[in-house]
């Protein structure tokens, strides 16, 4: 039987890239996909208003801390993200099962911005840089419980929503991110992988600037945008 879902070419696209081009893998990553998108219908659920998402923006502050804004130089949006500030502990004792239906928020309302954002800028937007800074990453960070859901939480990502990610710019990286991350990276697809570049402490503003105008960076990393 036809998956069900959305079949539009950018969508079609992202699963043929995810599979190198493979049209047998990407159609089968996309019936998987689909029927983990779709059942139950958290997405669909954030998307209608059906399901209340009262909690979750509660939760937007602690976990993810992020947000769109601005464009890199291709003219795709930026997500900042500031994953060091996370409470751990707190966020360890969440069941895995809440977890993901967060996941499915995130995605909801990411793809409900991005496709607001097509419609003013009249053109296909596909997938977004993204900035993490790590300030504040620590110790803390390798709370086994924590790392169990945020490995759930990258094969969510990786497996039901395909190649978002233009490329990663990891910034403010502590010296404990190199024993971290050699226990994450392979939460990540190799192609994932290979997206992400990790910033030297010195490098900030002039890894952002290669990929984002001035007037997008925020002041603190030494860019133009004032926040309040």
């Amino acid at each position: 039987a036809e998956a069900q879902g959305p079949k539009d070419p950018l969508t079609m696209l992202k699963f043929l890239r995810a599979r190198k081009g493979d049209v047998e893998a990407a159609a089968r990553m996309y019936r998987e996909a689909m029927r983990r998108r779709l059942e139950p219908p958290y997405e669909l659920g954030f998307r209608t208003g059906e399901l209340d998402d009262a909690i979750h923006r509660r939760l937007d502050a602690f976990w993810k801390p992020l947000g769109l804004l601005g464009f890199d130089r291709e003219g795709d949006p930026v997500l900042w993200s500031r994953i060091g500030i996370t409470p751990v502990t707190a966020l360890a004792r969440l069941p895995l099962d809440f977890v993901l239906k967060h996941e499915a928020y995130f995605f909801a309302r990411t793809q409900q911005a991005m496709e607001e954002l097509m419609q003013r800028v009249g053109r296909p937007i596909i997938y977004f840089t993204a900035v993490e800074d790590l300030t504040g990453l620590g110790m803390q960070h390798l709370n086994p419980a924590a790392l169990q859901n945020y490995k759930a939480v990258v094969r969510y990502c990786e497996d039901y929503y395909p190649e978002m990610v233009k490329r990663a710019l990891v910034i403010k990286a502590p010296r404990i991110f190199a024993r971290i991350w050699s226990l994450v990276k392979h939460f990540f697809d190799e192609g994932t992988r290979q997206k992400i570049q990790v910033v030297g402490a010195n490098d900030t503003y002039e890894a952002l600037v290669r990929y984002i105008e001035p007037k997008w960076i925020p002041e603190c990393y030494g860019g133009e945008l004032r926040l309040n």
